[in-house]
């Protein structure tokens, strides 16, 4: 499955995806370092096996650990009577909460509690919008967004499960790590092409 970390060469993910960009861009590599567009027959695959209506996503790969507590995990839901979640879907909601406006007074607690974090956050902010396929000034209007407070880490790294117990009740989520960019040349350096 193209969500789980790659045990072979950890720094080198099975999916190439920066979660700056929609989910539709990411691309699918093989073991030959070889990528592919994640083709619709991926996306419409369970996320788990066995395959669940609701799936939890956590993380803590924000520059300030205090923000993931503050959003929350990452919740994707079908009706009762729906498919499984799947990995399109699982994406797609990563993609999305990522996406979500920094609020004001997010922005004025972070810029006054961490500084230097905020600093970082306002470099990436800054780096996606000049980066971004669209206007970089439409971008800047758009304000700070979640992956802005990711810093350099928003390059997908993988998936893998987890499982907390509650009454008996054991309840499987999943743990969303994300990387920094590789640097060009990486895969040259690491035998991969």
């Amino acid at each position: 499955m193209f969500l789980t970390p790659n045990e072979a060469n950890g720094n080198l993910p099975w999916l190439q995806w920066d979660i700056r960009l929609p989910s539709r861009l990411a691309q699918r590599r093989n073991h030959y370092a070889q990528t592919k567009r994640l083709c619709s027959k991926y996306r419409k695959q369970p996320a788990t096996v066995p395959g669940l209506s609701w799936v939890k996503i956590s993380y803590n790969a924000t520059i300030v650990s205090a923000f993931s507590n503050r959003w929350g995990d990452i919740l994707v839901e079908k009706p009762a009577s729906a498919e499984a979640v799947t990995m399109g879907d699982v994406l797609d909601a990563i993609y999305d909460f990522f996406h979500q406006q920094v609020r004001h007074e997010e922005m004025l607690d972070f810029r006054s509690s961490v500084p230097e974090a905020w600093a970082a956050a306002e470099k990436a902010f800054y780096q996606r919008c000049d980066q971004s396929p669209g206007i970089t000034q439409v971008e800047v209007s758009g304000g700070m967004r979640r992956v802005d407070c990711l810093g350099e880490r928003h390059t997908f790294w993988g998936m893998w499960v987890m499982h907390t117990c509650e009454r008996n009740v054991v309840t499987p989520w999943l743990n969303l790590g994300l990387m920094p960019d590789l640097p060009p040349g990486q895969f040259t350096s690491m035998g991969w092409e």
